[in-house]
């Protein structure tokens, strides 16, 4: 029943197809509640409701009632209430995504018994406290040696990355974290998910130097690091991030104009006398990369690799024009 644009409310009714495996009404106009009955439905393995208007809580004991869950998924919706401590006894579930929704307290720690996990996306709720220690459950993820999507985004999650973030699985491929309330430095230890393709770490409070390691995640292709308190060079391992690409046409077109802006301004200036002019000129060019990172919307916000090489060629053509003074 996925795109009908199904209206109205899920019926009570349906509760009794006491053989039902799949139940799939994402991407309507329901509204209202999920009906208990349909919680009550053993044999159902994939659940999925998402892109809907539908609201309540997530039943307490929901995996004893739903044991053979491989997919339970209600994103985008009204949800509230917390995670469910029962879900861990849906032993072979691999898909758990409730994004954006209005989810609050913690992350049941035994989540991570969870082995055959693959997906596990929480992004834009109101989960966590602000509070050192939300992020311990990290540690026990090292247990999903399947996990390829990690979605914490959005929420109220605070503490530090732990270090064990090292031991994530090396399946992880997209690894969101930002708009959170997390402190501290950015272990070196993020290296070692070398198949990561997007890492998204913009809007919490992480400070201290960006590590050269994260130059060894060269599938990355999304890498969002914007509003934070970093300091310090940034490495130039980044300028080997080849496969970082944009998210809109809009942003391409920013980037672009501006190459094409500063490298006249650069060749123009290598071909100037005067030093105080070329020193004004490197300095609007600096100015302006500055202003393309600061975009309200981060996917219009220059890309890390991108600012790594604008600033090396603007770095490049100043001395280049100093030496040449200097002869």
């Amino acid at each position: 029943m996925k795109h009908y644009f199904l209206k109205s409310s899920i019926p009570e009714d349906l509760g009794r197809l006491k053989s039902l495996g799949l139940f799939v009404v994402w991407d309507n106009y329901l509204s209202g509640t999920v009906p208990a009955s349909i919680y009550n439905i053993s044999s159902i393995y994939y659940f999925t409701v998402a892109q809907n208007q539908l609201q309540g809580k997530i039943p307490t004991d929901v995996g004893t009632t739903l044991p053979n869950l491989v997919v339970f998924a209600g994103g985008v919706n009204k949800f509230t209430g917390s995670i469910p401590l029962s879900l861990s006894n849906a032993s072979a579930l691999q898909v758990l995504d409730f994004a954006e929704n209005g989810l609050i307290g913690g992350l049941p720690h035994n989540l991570a018994n969870l082995r055959n996990l693959s997906r596990l996306n929480f992004d834009d709720n109101r989960l966590g406290s602000g509070k050192t220690g939300d992020l311990d459950i990290i540690r026990l993820f090292s247990n999903c040696t399947f996990l390829e999507v990690l979605g914490l985004a959005g929420n109220i999650f605070g503490g530090e990355l732990p270090k064990s973030i090292a031991n994530l699985s090396t399946h992880l491929e997209i690894f969101t974290i930002g708009r959170n309330v997390i402190h501290g430095r950015i272990p070196p230890g993020i290296g070692n998910l070398i198949n990561l393709t997007s890492l998204g770490l913009e809007g919490n409070q992480l400070g201290g130097s960006v590590p050269d390691e994260l130059g060894k995640l060269q599938r990355l292709n999304r890498l969002y690091m914007n509003v934070n308190k970093f300091s310090g060079p940034i490495p130039s391992s980044l300028g080997n991030l080849t496969s970082l690409t944009s998210d809109d046409d809009d942003d391409d077109y920013l980037r672009n104009q501006s190459d094409f802006e500063e490298q006249t301004i650069i060749e123009d200036g290598n071909n100037r006398g005067n030093g105080k002019r070329r020193t004004e000129e490197c300095l609007v060019s600096v100015m302006r990369v500055g202003l393309l990172c600061s975009n309200v919307d981060p996917r219009e916000r220059l890309l890390m690799n991108v600012v790594v090489n604008k600033m090396q060629a603007i770095r490049n053509s100043y001395f280049k024009f100093k030496n040449k003074g200097k002869a």
